[in-house]
């Protein structure tokens, strides 16, 4: 914008020249250490997250080992006969269900069969009004 000579004021200075050599070698090496700052506090963050995680994964497990044992599920704790009795009840029920329904069904309408054949809905008729009585 200088080379048409239209400036945008003091706020805000253009500098369209080249910097000079001493200071685009201090300033690169300056970027440079900021990024090798910048990281290494990156790593202790990193580092610091991984810590707080392993003693969280620790707390768990060591939580867990407190309250259920090491193996909740082995065979001396009796804990997989439940498991496969619970399995067993949930096929014998999925098994059992279906004809449960159908039964129900198969009584509802035998008694509404009996119901409509025996006339339970047909003795209540409505009188006849003749118009020459």
């Amino acid at each position: 914008m200088s080379k048409i000579d239209v400036g945008v004021g003091e706020d805000f200075p253009i500098n369209d020249g080249k910097p000079a050599e001493g200071e685009a070698a201090g300033s690169e090496g300056e970027r440079c250490r900021r990024r090798g700052e910048r990281s290494e506090e990156e790593r202790a963050r990193h580092a610091e997250w991984h810590a707080r995680k392993r003693g969280f994964r620790d707390d768990v497990r060591r939580s867990f080992h407190q309250h259920f044992g090491d193996h909740p599920f082995d065979m001396h704790h009796g804990g997989l006969w439940r498991v496969l009795i619970g399995v067993a009840l949930l096929a014998l029920a999925i098994a059992i269900l279906p004809h449960l329904f159908l039964f129900a069904a198969l009584v509802l309408t035998v008694v509404f069969f009996v119901a409509h054949r025996r006339g339970f809905y047909h003795h209540h008729t409505m009188p006849r009004h003749d118009a020459d009585s």
